[in-house]
């Protein structure tokens, strides 16, 4: 009998320790809206194909700040007019350009949503070009440590 109820008790904790563990992890798992839009192949990402990035740099040390563009080319594999691309803070796009026309665009996070002048046919081979901008010092604030940059500038430190 004194056995019986041991083992009663045993599964009785160990089916609480069971769901108590179950429902933390449950409570754990929350996705943002921002983990949707890294992770996810959105319809906005779906509709063309990277086929090559051209970067051009340039460090700013008098102002501490880096400035450049980057040149998307890219295959339309569907007609759509809108294109997600992603940029992690403290890049900030300050201007999007394509065919000679600057572009409306939003931000959502590290997300941004360019709307092209018209919908892209399908298997053409398309360019856009964004502007950005960072300030170093802004690194400095994004992460909140002193030690990162200290008080002289990037270059000072080299």
């Amino acid at each position: 009998m004194r056995k019986t109820y041991i083992f009663i008790l045993f599964c009785f904790f160990s089916s609480k320790s069971l769901i108590a563990q179950q429902s933390s992890v449950k409570k754990e798992i929350q996705f943002t809206k921002q983990d949707s839009l890294r992770g996810s192949i959105t319809k906005e990402r779906a509709w063309w194909d990277l086929k090559q990035y051209r970067l051009d740099v340039k460090v700013n040390p008098l102002d501490s700040t880096i400035s450049g563009s980057n040149v998307v080319k890219y295959e339309v594999l569907e007609p759509y007019n809108i294109m997600q691309i992603d940029l992690q803070d403290p890049l900030v796009i300050k201007s999007i350009v394509q065919d000679a026309k600057e572009l409306k665009y939003r931000r959502e996070g590290n997300a941004y949503f360019i709307e092209l002048t018209s919908v892209q046919k399908k298997n053409l081979s398309m360019n856009l070009q964004y502007f950005m901008v960072v300030n170093l010092w802004s690194l400095k604030l994004h992460h909140g440590t002193e030690e990162l940059l200290g008080k002289k500038t990037v270059m000072e430190k080299l």
